[in-house]
């Protein structure tokens, strides 16, 4: 099966058509600096591997740090407890993460006053 199979059997139908003049989906990889360097790019939602928590820094885009394993966790710890540049999404009683939470993250990065001094903390 391909990415974009996968891709159709996630998405709710006539996610796309309802979407294309907001946005657009990728099926496939993506050559991450071009996003990340892109104007438009505000926030990056990363699993904290060590290349995306570099490639974000160097650009300037803040981070919403949804960690799964490995050095992961100290990369997502640097990142909103010291260096204060990201938001780190939490995990539910059964150890998921909601699409609540990642919409709590993804407003505050972007619009709260939290996101406001993470952004100026980039520049």
């Amino acid at each position: 099966m391909t990415a974009e199979a996968d891709m159709r059997e996630v998405l709710l139908e006539g996610f796309e058509t309802r979407t294309q003049d907001r946005g657009f989906v990728v099926d496939s990889w993506v050559p991450q600096i071009v996003v990340l360097s892109h104007p438009s790019t505000s926030s990056f939602l990363s699993h904290c591997g060590w290349n995306s928590t570099i490639e974000s820094i160097l650009h300037g885009v803040p981070m919403i740090a949804w960690l799964f394993f490995a050095e992961q966790r100290m990369n997502a710890f640097l990142l909103v407890k010291e260096m204060k540049v990201g938001i780190e999404v939490q995990k539910g009683a059964d150890g998921l993460v909601k699409r609540k939470e990642v919409e709590r993250a993804a407003r505050e990065l972007m619009e709260g006053e939290g996101g406001m001094e993470m952004k100026k903390g980039m520049a």
